[in-house]
Parts: C-alpha cells; structure tokens; sequence
C-alpha cells in the first residue's frame, strides 16, 4: 500500500539494514498498537534509547490516519544505514485516504487537537509526506546517534 518511492524514500547511499511492516488494526486503537510495534522492534534492534520519542511520533501519525485517512493503516519501519556507521531511523503510515498534508502548523492555543505533527516535527529530524495512487504516506525521520548505533545488535544485511 505504500505510496511510490520518491526522493525522500532510502537514499541511494543508504540501504535498509532491517526493517518491520505491520497493518494497523482499525479502529480507536491504532495509536497504541503502532506505539508497541515500535517499542518492541526498537527493542529487538537493541536501540532502546530511540524507543520514547520514536512511539511517540509513530502513534501521532497512526492516529492521524485512523481520524483523518481511511481504509487500511500500514506502519512500515525501517533501519537505514548511510555512509560510514551513520544510521537513521524511518517510520511511515500509510492509509488510502485523501492526499492532504497541512504539515506541522501554528494552531490557537485554545483547539483542542491540531499538535500531532508538531509534537512529530519536534523529536523528528524531518516530516513529510508523498501521494500515490489511491494512498498517501506520512513518514519521520530520526537520527541515530553513533553512541545508539554502537549498541546496535543489527548485523549488516541483516532484515526481519
């Protein structure tokens, strides 16, 4: 269900280490199964340190596809491994809903929603989004710092 691949998909210097794909259920608990899919894969991949800010923006995005998207949600999350030891942590959500994207905006101090992907811009190294065909991501990305990426227990080429 992804939408198609585009510049700010893996860079042709960068490959995808290991990676995790995972259909949301649908329904109000969207948010806490995405948050438990990344901790627990954060887990796995021996990156706990990333696991807070990561669950938390990976469940801003999923809730914002269960309230605003429709159809099936897919949480697609993936270790990329630049040049040298350098690692980046990209999450994405998809769901088949109108390609409409309002980015991380100022919203009155009195609206009582409107902060996901503010709170997503603010742990989040970039935002963005791509349309496709009948689907549209809304994808993060975090950087890894080395002190996380020596704590690694990915081998290279390694994916689940």
């Amino acid at each position: 269900m992804r939408a198609p691949a585009d510049s700010r998909d893996t860079p042709k210097d960068r490959r995808v280490t290991v990676e995790c794909r995972v259909r949301l259920p649908d329904g109000a608990e969207c948010a806490g199964v995405a948050r438990a899919v990344v901790r627990k894969a954060l887990a796995d991949w021996g990156l706990p340190d990333l696991r807070d800010d990561a669950a938390l923006a990976a469940s801003e995005l999923a809730a914002n596809a269960f309230i605003h998207g429709s159809g099936p949600v897919e949480l697609y999350l993936k270790l990329e491994q630049g040049p040298g030891v350098r690692y980046a942590l990209v999450c994405e959500v998809s769901d088949t809903g109108p390609a409409t994207f309002r980015g991380a905006t100022g919203v009155s101090q009195y609206a009582e929603s409107g902060r996901g992907l503010l709170i997503v811009a603010a742990v989040a190294r970039s935002v963005g989004m791509r349309a496709g065909a009948g689907c549209k991501t809304v994808w993060f990305r975090l950087d890894v710092r080395d002190t996380h990426a020596a704590g690694c227990r990915i081998t290279a080429g390694a994916a689940t």
